[in-house]
């Protein structure tokens, strides 16, 4: 396979409209992807096969239909399935459980969304690679191709394929955002989504800008395929979402009680928050349902000029830290915003604190605020006797 940068090889961003591809997503298919959620552990990583076979009973998978869901984003570590000394070859160890999962989910009358999801540190490097090195991007487009080729047999009515989750150039612990980078990812992207296309052409493709949140999509050129659709991820104000999170940058992590909606006098009241980084905070802007309602309508306002349509498939809020409140009031506003604009919304997760379960006093607890608040039918449901299991 030829480097990306071969000045000989079309540009896909431009020429590539297969004549076998839709012309544009159903409505059918954005009808589904209006409500899904994350189903985030069952193939993150490293696991025992029990895990991957067995991971959401027929219960859980029940229950998450019956709350109102359409699909599942099914985020899957490329280390499960990525061979990079072959990478036209799927792992046949692992593709079966993989295969099992989507049929599960769809049995349950759910369609997926097929994530391919880098994981920790090893997917940092991953990331890293992907956007360095031209022949590591070959092979994972070669990877793509034969993905896509696999899953073409499933029904392009309940199967999604998306390139990859956030992606990023990670050096070190940190990652890298500039115009550069993000025109290589453009165009490492759209040959990605050539070759899915080429080998799935009925499917809805989903890709992505690079970073991890609504910003970089404002920025960026899609390709001449009129069935993909652009997603975003929405943890607006980082601050506030991931406040208390073990991972961020540790000006963030050290936050508790940062306030939603935030004003300098709720700000000043916030338990255990630093001052300084407070002020910044409000000093920005208050933060409140109008100001989400602003920036989502900025999302809508490109994905209607550049005549494509978008989805936030992540968003969500850690909970150790934010007040319950508070918390609630932002899923609240942040779905509301989405349904305002006809926007499709995956969050962030089943089986995690940023969304509908949490573990505390070592039992699985499912969070029914969470689920009212952005809208899910709780009423009479009664919570699986083992969340997420095994």
């Amino acid at each position: 396979m030829t480097p990306f940068f071969d000045s000989a090889k079309p540009d896909p961003l431009t020429n590539y409209l297969p004549p076998t591809s839709l012309p544009d997503v159903p409505d059918s298919r954005l009808a589904i992807l209006a409500r899904g959620v994350n189903v985030s552990r069952w193939f993150a990583g490293a696991a025992s096969l029990n895990r991957f076979n067995n991971y959401l009973s027929d219960e859980n998978l029940k229950f998450i239909r019956d709350l109102g869901f359409n699909h599942i984003r099914l985020p899957i570590n490329p280390k499960l399935l990525f061979q990079e000394d072959k990478p036209t070859e799927l792992n046949p160890e692992m593709l079966p459980f993989v295969d099992k999962a989507i049929a599960r989910i769809q049995v349950h009358g759910m369609a997926v969304i097929v994530d391919i999801h880098p994981w920790g540190k090893a997917g940092h490097e991953f990331q890293r690679r992907l956007m360095a090195e031209d022949s590591f991007a070959d092979k994972f487009t070669q990877f793509w191709g034969a993905l896509a080729k696999h899953l073409s047999t499933t029904n392009p009515e309940l199967v999604f394929l998306e390139t990859i989750n956030e992606p990023f150039h990670f050096i070190g612990n940190g990652s890298s955002y500039d115009r550069a980078t993000a025109d290589r990812w453009e165009k490492i992207q759209a040959q990605i989504l050539h070759v899915m296309r080429q080998n799935a052409p009925q499917h809805t493709l989903i890709a992505k800008a690079l970073g991890d949140g609504y910003k970089p999509l404002l920025d960026l050129k899609p390709v001449a395929d009129g069935n993909v659709v652009y997603n975003f991820h929405f943890y607006s104000p980082f601050i506030f979402t991931h406040q208390g999170a073990s991972w961020v940058d540790s000006s963030i992590a050290s936050l508790e009680g940062v306030p939603y909606p935030s004003t300098l006098a709720s700000a000043q009241d916030g338990n255990k928050a630093k001052p300084d980084i407070l002020t910044n905070y409000v000093n920005r802007g208050n933060w409140n349902s109008a100001r989400i309602d602003s920036i989502v309508n900025q999302v809508a306002s490109w994905a209607l000029n550049n005549q494509v349509h978008v989805t936030a498939n992540e968003f969500g809020v850690l909970r150790n830290s934010a007040p319950h409140s508070d918390r609630l009031n932002w899923f609240h506003d942040v779905s509301t915003s989405l349904s305002r604009y006809g926007i499709g919304e995956t969050l962030w997760s089943y089986e995690d604190p940023f969304g509908l379960t949490y573990v505390e006093n070592k039992q699985k607890i499912f969070d029914r605020g969470v689920a009212d608040a952005i809208g899910l039918k709780t009423d009479s449901l009664q919570t699986p006797l083992t969340l997420f299991s095994p």
